[in-house]
């Protein structure tokens, strides 16, 4: 566990809303830069939305930015806004630049990239407030906490995850928390060949060794299986307890592979 509140160093963000997913918190991170605040919203663990209060990073510059409107079609719902009072998404729809279902699905696109943006900080300090969600600043999505971690992880640069990982000749282990390995995130086809090889014997460099896919793209996955606490650094002593972390991995990556055959 890392404190509620500190400094944002290489491995805070996904830290962090690991911490908080396993802990099933409700509330807001609040995580502070210079002059740049962002906020993510979490309701038992899971994301709900997040904010900046950077103009770049609005609904409708970020619209513009993925070229879903135009500049008139801004400009105009801009003026609308200022009229009315109203949201800017609420006059886009209204106005037929966007249907609710896009909306929603540009909305989603826009939290999650000021939430990947995190993953890139260095700098800065975070306090996790678990007072009651503010509703009136809020659009509920529901994002999986898992699945943006893995997300955020492929942006970082290697210098930092390599630095971020322990030496090579450590033992790791599938969790010893079942729970861990249970969790709404999707792994990719890397972190699916590593995973089965994480025994509780093997140590770092030997799993590089033998997943086939390089040295790069295996630790790459040991890092994103960590940040997850889907595995935890040490070794497992017992055959029973290495039959049941084998067993468990099985089952986790065959309801994975499962979920994912699902139209």
């Amino acid at each position: 566990m890392i404190p509620l509140s500190g400094d944002i160093k290489d491995m805070t963000v996904p830290w962090l809303l690991q911490d908080l997913r396993t802990g099933k918190k409700t509330g807001t991170v609040v995580m502070t830069r210079d002059h740049e605040i962002m906020k993510i919203f979490l309701q038992d663990g899971d994301v709900l939305f997040a904010s900046s209060n950077q103009e770049e990073d609005r609904l409708g510059e970020f619209l513009l930015r993925t070229e879903k409107i135009t500049q008139a079609q801004f400009d105009k719902a801009s003026e609308t806004v200022i009229k009315t009072r109203k949201k800017l998404g609420a006059v886009l729809f209204e106005m037929g630049a966007l249907s609710a279902h896009g909306l929603v699905t540009e909305v989603k696109l826009q939290v999650k990239d000021i939430i990947l943006k995190l993953f890139s900080w260095r700098d800065g300090s975070y306090l996790f407030d678990g007072a009651p969600l503010p509703a009136a600043e809020i659009i509920p999505l529901h994002m999986s906490t898992g699945d943006l971690i893995i997300e955020g992880i492929r942006g970082i640069d290697w210098q930092v995850i390599r630095k971020s990982l322990p030496p090579l000749k450590t033992v790791i282990r599938p969790a010893s928390d079942p729970s861990h390995l249970f969790q709404n995130a999707h792994l990719d086809p890397d972190q699916h060949t590593v995973l089965p090889l994480i025994d509780g014997n093997k140590n770092i460099e030997e799993i590089c060794r033998l997943s086939g896919i390089g040295d790069f793209n295996t630790l790459k996955a040991i890092y994103a299986l960590l940040s997850l606490k889907i595995v935890e650094l040490g070794g497992i002593t017992t055959e029973e307890e290495r039959k049941f972390t084998r067993d468990v991995v099985h089952e986790t990556i065959a309801s994975e592979q499962k979920d994912a055959t699902k139209p």
